[in-house]
């Protein structure tokens, strides 16, 4: 092949502008591309479009060029010539692939903005295959999170929740992931907004705020754990633990009446305590069910974090410092 393109060429040096030398042009990119000489047959396929841009052969020229820009790891310069495939054949499935491999070749090539704007087009565009579609969706919110523009970033989150079927015919491994990876973004600014409400005077006014938003945050974590991911599993149960763990403090912590004498004082003080106790008591038992998990081999920072409230909560059971006796090994 390689005395082939030799010969060619010498052709195209000594009959430059003859009929045979077009032919020679085209056959020796081809060798050239069996070879994996990918920049020679690049200098050679881009020289034939520009002097022949009416033939016929010119037509396969940018499929070539695919080829040969991606092998040469040209990203940018693959994704330029995928653009106008998708432009011509956007109904059809090779318009889709094409704007699919422009939007990650692009990303490849570090042109983050061009690459946003592809990723943009597929993802308002197809919504099938899911795969795919999710995997848009995912680059724009980590897009969108490195441009700090967290609206945006969410609306593609919300997509990743949204689509997910899980009654489906097939379940989808991959979207369920991407769903509670998503949906653990929504749960932490509930919980955010939930742990803003301080509870001050009227008391009755200021818990009703709280425990409506609380709810929010029970609702959005229980979602994670129907989700069954246990990567996010165990974050949604510390969350929903310290939740109820957080109201009570905030019953303990909230603003008293100025007014009471001490006697009221004490009663509204046991009051207190007496709406607090269930939040703890719920609290607990969350935690211990979040900890269990690492019985089936789940044991990661969220488990140990619901460890130590549990050392806070119930520290007769769980704070429980490990004695060690100092061991003189001359002895043995």
């Amino acid at each position: 092949l390689r005395s082939g393109v030799e010969r060619l060429l010498q052709v195209v040096t000594q009959a430059p502008n003859s009929m045979i030398a077009l032919n020679a042009r085209y056959d020796a990119a081809a060798y050239l591309l069996q070879l994996s000489d990918w920049q020679a047959a690049i200098d050679l396929l881009v020289d034939f479009e520009q002097r022949y841009p009416e033939h016929e052969l010119t037509a396969s020229i940018p499929e070539k060029l695919i080829v040969a820009y991606e092998n040469n790891q040209q990203w940018l310069l693959a994704a330029e010539r995928l653009m106008p495939i998708w432009q011509d054949n956007k109904e059809s499935e090779v318009g889709r692939e094409a704007l699919y491999l422009a939007a990650e070749y692009t990303d490849r090539a570090g042109n983050i903005d061009l690459a946003l704007i592809r990723y943009r087009d597929y993802a308002h565009t197809y919504a099938v295959p899911l795969a795919l579609a999710n995997e848009a969706r995912l680059k724009l919110s980590e897009y969108y999170l490195q441009r700090e523009e967290p609206q945006k970033r969410r609306f593609w989150l919300r997509k990743l929740v949204d689509v997910y079927q899980p009654d489906s015919m097939i379940e989808d491994a991959r979207a369920r992931y991407l769903a509670a990876f998503a949906a653990t973004v929504f749960a932490d600014d509930d919980y955010r907004e939930f742990s803003q409400i301080q509870l001050t005077f009227p008391l009755s006014k200021s818990i009703q705020l709280k425990r409506t938003a609380m709810q929010k945050v029970l609702d959005a974590n229980q979602q994670i754990i129907d989700f069954k991911v246990a990567e996010f599993s165990t974050k949604a149960g510390y969350r929903l633990g310290q939740a109820y763990a957080s109201l009570a403090e905030a019953l303990y912590q909230s603003e008293r009446p100025t007014e009471l004498d001490t006697l009221a004082l004490e009663q509204y003080e046991f009051l207190l305590e007496e709406q607090a106790f269930p939040f703890e008591e719920q609290a607990i038992a969350i935690h211990t069910t979040n900890i269990q998990r690492s019985w089936q081999g789940n044991y990661d920072h969220w488990v140990a974090q619901s460890f130590a409230s549990l050392a806070t909560l119930l520290p007769a059971k769980f704070n429980k410092p490990e004695a060690f006796s100092e061991v003189n090994y001359a002895d043995f």
